[in-house]
């Protein structure tokens, strides 16, 4: 059968011929070139993966290590303001201890005597 014969509408629908001579060793080279970069794809992945692995443990360690100090800090901040220990200090500042604190109140201020 020869295009020439069928109706105009359908040669507009043909397709020229256009011939590929590609070699077997281009497409072995593309192949094998495809194949490369996909296995370094692959490692740089694995890469990635690890690192961010070892950084969440990293962090982890660190978020566990903060939280055991927090715990530290607020035992040491529970034993160090006892009232033996603020008593203590309020010695060493020279106050007076106040038995009764009378306020007067006037028009305009308040005033506080003992």
């Amino acid at each position: 059968m020869n295009v020439s014969t069928f109706p105009d509408e359908i040669k507009i629908l043909s397709f020229p011929r256009i011939s590929l001579k590609i070699s077997a060793g281009l497409i072995l080279s593309v192949g094998i070139t495809a194949i490369v970069l996909m296995i370094f794809s692959w490692l740089w992945q694995n890469g990635q993966v690890v690192a961010q692995t070892y950084q969440l443990q990293h962090l982890q360690n660190r978020s566990t290590n903060l939280k055991k100090e927090n715990e530290r800090l607020t035992i040491l901040d529970l034993k160090e303001n006892t009232l033996f220990n603020l008593e203590k200090q309020i010695q060493s500042l020279n106050l007076e201890k106040v038995e009764m604190v009378s306020f007067i109140q006037s028009p305009g201020t308040t005033v506080v005597t003992r």
